[in-house]
């Protein structure tokens, strides 16, 4: 039989030798562990920065459709003006009437006669 003294110091080496490779294998883990826990950490600071960088990018674009909005509100009661006013403008069949009132009315080219001259005329006519 071996002896006994040889058997506990190889018994002992050997769970020196485990727990070496557990204390390395552990030493991995808590690498691999710490690295994922940074890369979450970076993922984690971008994802922050872009939602504030998006975030500033629909606020901007809600200011822009609202001025877009106030814009298109102004044009069209601007549009709703100048309809209205060109509503009461005359149409050219007026103005064409009109036209032909203002020449028979014309004092240089129509010939008008006063009252008095016309009782004269009537009173002729009727001699």
């Amino acid at each position: 039989m071996a002896d006994p003294k040889v058997v506990l110091k190889t018994i002992i080496k050997e769970l020196v030798d485990r727990t070496n490779t557990h204390a390395r294998r552990l030493r991995v883990l808590e690498q691999r562990n710490q690295s994922l826990e940074d890369l979450v950490a970076t993922i984690e600071e971008s994802l922050q920065q872009s939602r504030k960088q998006l975030d500033s990018v629909v606020a901007s674009l809600n200011a822009q459709l609202k001025e877009q909005s106030e814009r298109l509100e102004r044009l069209e009661k601007s549009i709703n003006d100048i309809v209205k006013q060109l509503r009461k403008t005359p149409t050219a069949s007026q103005l064409k009437e009109l036209e032909e009132m203002v020449e028979i009315y014309n004092p240089l080219k129509s010939s008008f006669i006063t009252r008095e001259q016309a009782e004269e005329l009537i009173e002729e006519r009727l001699r």
